[in-house]
């Protein structure tokens, strides 16, 4: 699903040409390429975090596409909602490739050149670790112009990496680990406890009745 508000976004571009310098910052500030990504266990506020860094884009004039993983219908189908309740419209995806597919019928991405056809947008994907072969295809879109934006938990409840975060993290221009609350002692908490479930599921959508956030003492698998 995207989002724009491109009030001012064409306006600093006309404005920094004719070398307004009330604008040329708002120019160059536009251009810049990011990866960010916001990491952690589960409740440690990552959606939130990102939602609040999409914000600022949207307020740079920025053109935004949001993505989320089909099979996480926690909150709502076909937008992206943090567990205090902020939200923004995405669109639903099975692999990360859905993503490309979309850009290209939107008109916007040009594959045989590998660029961005009416500029950069920004990219956000929920719960990364959920969809497959993003390690592949948000480097690419990265690597093609777009910044991305992209919350996820790095580690399963076992303690082991996700393939798709190791893939990406090299490309992070930005990684903001986000701690949550131990639920046994209140330490910062950087792991996810399974207490619910199937134990042979690496991935398995489900909310406190499934999971809790352990710190580093806690985490039974340390």
């Amino acid at each position: 699903m995207e989002e724009k508000s491109g009030r001012y976004f064409s306006e600093y571009f006309e404005k920094a040409i004719k070398n307004d310098p009330r604008y040329m910052y708002q120019a160059i500030n536009s251009l810049k390429k990011e990866f960010v990504l916001f990491t952690g266990p589960m409740f440690g506020g990552k959606t939130t975090r990102m939602l609040s860094e999409l914000d600022r884009y949207r307020y740079k004039g920025r053109s935004i596409y949001a993505f989320k993983p089909s099979i996480d219908d926690r909150y709502a189908e076909s937008k992206i909602v943090s567990h205090n309740g902020g939200s923004i419209d995405a669109t639903t995806i099975e692999c990360a490739d859905d993503i490309v597919d979309f850009l290209l019928e939107a008109g916007e991405f040009d594959s045989l050149n590998n660029k961005f056809v009416n500029g950069a947008p920004v990219i956000a994907l929920d719960e990364v670790f959920m969809v497959k072969r993003a390690g592949e295809i948000l480097p690419y879109l990265f690597k093609c112009g777009a910044t991305i934006i992209a919350s996820t938990i790095q580690l399963n409840s076992d303690g082991n990496p996700f393939s798709e975060i190791l893939n990406i993290m090299p490309y992070a221009t930005r990684v903001e680990v986000c701690p949550a609350v131990c639920s046994i002692c209140g330490a910062d908490a950087h792991y996810t406890e399974k207490i619910g479930g199937r134990k042979d599921f690496e991935v398995e959508v489900g909310g406190k009745d499934l999971y809790q956030p352990r710190c580093f003492y806690h985490f039974s698998y340390f």
